[in-house]
């Protein structure tokens, strides 16, 4: 029998510890994420990811660009039982069909930690974003970033008229002043050159939903279960009647036909032929790299304050993920105060988290972005409404249509909201499991 050294031997020892000590390599996890986002869109979608896969060196995100017909294809991917890892949803879009589906994971244990991964304090999350992210008990997506409705103001454009900015105590009283003096035929063609502001037809962002909250008006029942009685209360009708006479009446608001044909109302906000828009903080992106003078206000006050609604974006996983451990930890980055901050420093999206807030100095009254984010801090900018209904889209429907025949003439406020109650109760269906 072969001896050997007692040098032999220890040598062997070390080696056999040090291959020991080198830690196995771990299995290479390739994880899908869909989203809605393209171009300037997925830089921060992917440089959060690319944080992912280098703190986690066995993890791999390939991002899927959907841009159009984004619900449908989400949608189709659960039927047809191929769904991605991880997807982009919308409170006020296509939360609920997507979590009605099944397929959607509730990630209430991962966000405490008890299935031992990184924990997410979501007290830290806006308090009504927070509450919104339920549905029933579970919460199935972390909110990315959200806004509220604010008001942009063409710097130039006031000045030119002798006007003073808006104040953070302003009315819609105020509101509607300022877009009438901003109004003008410079030129005498008898044709406007500049106008006020814009009217639009949607249940969010825009000038009518805002004021119609900010007057005490209602689009749904508490339990939103019901529009007939909220939808065509007096209260709405006269906010809504309110709302269109810019329009209607005081010839100071452009209608949605025309803001197409001049491009859009960002396009011209842009181009120095509008005053007064009503939008959310997406707009700043096209600001920043403008050339005009601009400012934000906080949406105005009406009979019961001051009052709007948000949007929030969550990022969700697939109930039928074969690699939840990996795709939660994805996640965690995406929805969490990780990926708030990576957005928010390159000024994409505005955080859902206070703590990320405050440290980006969003909440400063100085700040452009404060006016879409203290709204919401403050409790007056909830989800929209219709985020509160299984199937917002039909309702939106409902409800354009509605706005666009006060707006032709086709209908009174009051026949308007009448009919539109009762079209969108015999299709309402509530947010419930």
């Amino acid at each position: 029998m072969k001896k050997f050294s007692f040098l032999q031997v220890t040598i062997a020892i070390i080696i056999i510890a040090i291959i020991s000590a080198i830690p196995a390599t771990a299995e290479q996890i390739r994880l899908r994420a869909m989203t809605w986002d393209s171009e300037q869109g997925l830089i921060p979608i992917k440089a959060i990811f690319a944080q992912v896969e280098k703190d986690y060196p066995n993890i791999k995100i390939d991002v899927l660009s959907v841009p159009e017909a984004y619900n449908d294809k989400l949608l189709t991917s659960f039927a047809g039982g191929t769904p991605p890892d991880l997807f982009m949803i919308s409170n006020d879009w296509q939360q609920f069909a997507v979590v009605k589906t099944g397929g959607v994971e509730a990630l209430n244990n991962y966000i405490l930690g008890k299935k031992g991964g990184p924990k997410v304090n979501i007290e830290d999350i806006f308090g009504v974003i927070r509450k919104g992210l339920y549905i029933g008990e579970n919460i199935y997506g972390l909110p990315k970033d959200t806004t509220s409705s604010g008001v942009y103001y063409n710097k130039e454009l006031f000045d030119k008229c002798g006007l003073s900015y808006p104040k953070a105590d302003w009315t819609w009283k105020d509101f509607r002043e300022l877009a009438i003096k901003l109004t003008k035929d410079w030129n005498g063609d008898g044709k406007i050159d500049q106008w006020g502001t814009f009217v639009d037809t949607g249940m969010q962002w825009g000038i009518i939903p805002n004021v119609i909250l900010a007057e005490g008006g209602k689009f749904f029942s508490p339990d939103f279960t019901k529009a007939k009685g909220y939808m065509n209360s007096p209260a709405t009708v006269k906010a809504v009647q309110f709302a269109t006479d810019l329009y209607l009446k005081d010839k100071a608001a452009c209608s949605p036909e025309l803001a197409t044909t001049l491009g859009g109302t960002n396009e011209m906000f842009l181009t120095n032929k509008l005053g007064l828009l009503v939008s959310g903080s997406w707009l700043m992106l096209s600001l920043r790299g403008s050339k005009i003078q601009w400012g934000t206000a906080l949406i105005p006050k009406g009979a019961v304050g001051r009052r709007s609604g948000c949007t929030v974006c969550t990022w969700s996983m697939s109930a039928s993920t074969k690699y939840k451990d990996e795709a939660w930890i994805a996640l965690s980055y995406a929805g969490g105060p990780i990926g708030n901050r990576m957005q928010g420093q390159m000024k994409w999206g505005l955080p859902t988290y206070k703590s990320v807030a405050k440290e980006l100095g969003y909440l400063d009254p100085k700040a452009p972005e404060s006016v879409f984010l203290l709204p919401i801090l403050n409790g007056e900018a909830p989800p929209w409404p219709v985020a509160n209904i299984g199937n917002p889209s039909e309702a939106m429907e409902i409800w354009q249509n509605a706005m666009t025949a006060i707006l032709l003439r086709k209908a009174t406020v009051k026949e308007a909201l009448d009919k539109a109650a009762e079209a969108i109760d015999k299709v309402l269906i509530p947010k419930k499991l």
